[in-house]
């Protein structure tokens, strides 16, 4: 539990000092209200301004963020997928990536890593795709990656990382990784950032942080009950 509040403190902190100028303007403001001093414009106008500044910020991260959506839409799209086929008495797992993206990607390299063993897969096509550096997958094209024993792929974790140049000669990365026991590999670092900006962050993670409170106050409730 004291890890899970320590998350939740660590997101609040650095939306709280981005937002304490705000926050102690308005504290200045409601303590003179309380005490019945009068309120000058000028301090009610430094408010107005500070409060526009936050709001200017945060329509041009909201454009920033509007703008990864739209690039997006030309990016490929890129999708692990997994097959197991007889060989002989004994079962074979191999792995597949698929462009389900409506658009080509270029120069595709791929580096395969057993993180359980702390090496790379040396007969997946990762130093072909090096060496030649021309392959371009199309859209609803795949390759195979790795072919090996079933009972080997189900406990060994694996890193997938695609190196590729989009449309517009931009080149991106992306990591997808598998975790032992399991079958499926899960994406980890889009290629694109959509979660863009500082202020919209800081009020992601504030949002975050009180409806984890909020969780975990109902769970303890529930507990008790």
């Amino acid at each position: 539990m004291l890890v899970r509040w320590k998350g939740i403190i660590r997101a609040i902190i650095p939306a709280l000092f981005l937002f304490s100028p705000l926050i102690i303007s308005l504290i200045y403001i409601a303590n003179l209200y309380i005490q019945g001093c009068s309120v000058t414009i000028d301090s009610l106008l430094g408010i107005v301004i500070l409060f526009q500044t936050y709001i200017i910020w945060i329509q041009v991260e909201i454009g920033l963020r509007q703008t990864a959506v739209f690039q997006q839409e030309f990016e490929p799209s890129f999708k692990p997928k997994v097959s197991s086929e007889m060989l002989g008495d004994s079962p074979y797992t191999t792995v597949y990536i698929e462009n389900i993206g409506e658009y080509p990607a270029y120069n595709v390299a791929f580096g395969l890593i057993n993180k359980t063993a702390k090496k790379t897969f040396e007969n997946s096509m990762r130093l072909h795709s090096l060496a030649e550096n021309t392959m371009t997958l199309a859209p609803k094209d795949s390759v195979a990656l790795l072919h090996m024993p079933s009972s080997d792929y189900k406990n060994t974790e694996i890193e997938l990382n695609v190196l590729y140049t989009t449309m517009a000669n931009e080149i991106r990365q992306l990591t997808f990784v598998k975790f032992s026991k399991s079958n499926d590999f899960m994406l980890i670092n889009a290629p694109l950032n959509i979660r863009q900006g500082i202020l919209l962050k800081a009020l992601e993670d504030l949002r975050l942080a009180y409806l984890a409170v909020k969780y975990f106050r109902k769970k303890k409730y529930d507990d008790v009950k």
